[in-house]
């Protein structure tokens, strides 16, 4: 696994949102109520990219089809087992990356 890095920490405020092309995997970044989640770029009930979700209140609404996913489990209460796939955020000076 190498590091890769993603975006320096001065640049990441509520409402970020950026994806990232690493390895052949679409990743999407998001910073909401402080928190910073890193997940593939890809609604688990239906494969559709997510980078334009909305995202309140600590849910991820997909916009292709309205289930909403809890950002911290990753979970859904709207009838779908799949979770999101989160990966690790690495800290590397001022810098956020993942290792891939």
């Amino acid at each position: 696994m190498a590091f890769h890095a993603l975006e320096r920490l001065i640049h990441l405020h509520d409402g970020y949102r950026r994806t990232f092309s690493i390895a052949g995997n679409s990743l999407l970044l998001v910073q909401d109520n402080g928190q910073r989640y890193l997940l593939i770029n890809q609604c688990p009930h239906q494969q559709a990219p997510l980078h334009q979700a909305t995202i309140q209140d600590g849910e991820l609404q997909c916009p292709a089809h309205g289930m909403r996913f809890n950002l911290l489990t990753g979970q859904t209460n709207d009838g779908c087992s799949a979770r999101l796939k989160f990966l690790p955020v690495i800290y590397e000076g001022n810098t956020l990356g993942v290792n891939l």
